[in-house]
């Protein structure tokens, strides 16, 4: 399999630090998204009373470009490529699809978590909600 090197998924002129930069802050947008919404439903539990929420992640959103195959009969072999659209003067590289991150934990706090029926109504939330395990959600009471 050959990739065309002339065909990058970003062809726009950024530098790797702008690209690591707004993928920063495409997380922290993502993560603090994720904690109002977990905050604003958990505190509709009965008992739970104050809620704040902190959410880690285990890695970035990873994006998958749409490739075009291309293959030479000639020789048997396959090239890969992908497919360019042009917006505003300017090539970029078709999306096929994005993965949302992976989130490592959350962690909550509030007042009603010594009552063990709110703590297990909080975890099975959050774990309906984002499919991370239980094992990966702790709860704490608030001081």
């Amino acid at each position: 399999m050959l990739l065309g090197g002339s065909h990058l998924p970003n062809i726009q002129s950024k530098s790797e630090s702008d690209a690591v930069v707004q993928n920063s802050t495409d997380q922290e947008v993502y993560t603090q998204q994720l904690e109002q919404k977990l905050t604003r439903l958990l505190s509709k539990i009965a008992g739970a009373g104050e809620i704040q929420v902190a959410v880690t992640l285990e890695s970035s959103s990873q994006t998958v470009y749409a490739l075009d195959e291309k293959s030479q009969q000639q020789t048997g072999s396959q090239e890969y490529e992908h497919i360019l659209l042009e917006a505003d003067g300017r090539q970029q590289a078709l999306v096929e699809m994005v993965w949302e991150p992976e989130i490592r934990g959350i962690a909550v706090v509030c007042q009603g978590a010594q009552d063990v029926r709110v703590q297990t109504q909080i975890t099975e939330a959050i774990s309906v909600l984002t499919g991370v395990s239980a094992n990966r959600i702790s709860i704490a009471t608030m001081s």
